[in-house]
């Protein structure tokens, strides 16, 4: 669905409503706001458009900038889903308050399990030297929606932006029974893709793997 379909079909919607039928800068407004909102409650991993893998970035003062990076994070820090040293391993990420605890105590952080953690938009993977390139794995900024311009998430996520879009706009001019019908339709698409497309963040305990050989996991019967 183009963003000139969105602002159509919202439009018709509220042909009975003068004051936003006609108003195309205000429901392109609403509809960049509903984009947003629509990404905070799909799931990451159904917003493949979005994910972006930037590699080989080379540290300053041991750590590196996300604002420096080619794409905007979506969400500053908390848009960095992931940081891998190049060449290396995935990062664990730690707060802060557990990077003090253990740099206190004289421990060392090895490199068979590096840890990663931010102060501001600073990133700092530990342990890391001079010669250390760092990937990003992230989220980027929207492309902001505009008259020639579409959404850049799933096609098949538009019509989830104009129902969010419309509740929006039935609170605006106070039909509040609207807007709940609008919302109820709203949060049944939301736990609908949720759930059709699960994704786990582990393997499942009822899949059986060969303990003998690291990461080789097989099917058991």
């Amino acid at each position: 669905m183009t963003t000139a379909n969105m602002i159509d079909l919202l439009q018709f919607k509220f042909r009975v409503v003068p004051d936003l039928r006609e108003n195309d800068a205000l429901i392109l407004e609403i509809l960049n706001q509903s984009q947003d909102r629509a990404i905070h409650l799909l799931s990451n991993h159904l917003l493949s458009e979005l994910q972006v893998v930037e590699t080989n970035k080379s540290l300053t003062n041991d750590g590196y900038d996300i604002t420096t990076l080619s794409s905007t994070v979506y969400g500053g820090v908390a848009g960095v889903q992931y940081v891998k040293i190049n060449g290396g391993k995935f990062c664990r990420k730690v707060s802060f308050r557990e990077y003090q605890d253990h740099a206190d105590s004289k421990m060392t952080f090895d490199t068979s399990e590096p840890v990663w953690y931010s102060r501001g938009t600073i990133v700092y993977p530990i342990p890391a030297t001079s010669g250390t390139t760092i990937d990003f794995y992230f989220m980027k900024v929207p492309d902001t929606l505009a008259a020639d311009t579409n959404s850049s998430i799933n096609a098949k996520y538009h019509d989830l932006i104009v129902e969010i879009a419309e509740s929006e706009l039935w609170a605006g001019v106070g039909e509040f029974n609207r807007r709940e019908d609008a919302i109820t339709r709203v949060t049944e698409k939301i736990s609908m893709f949720n759930i059709e497309s699960p994704v786990t963040d582990m393997i499942s305990e009822n899949v059986g793997y060969d303990s003998t050989v690291v990461r080789d996991y097989v099917l058991t019967t």
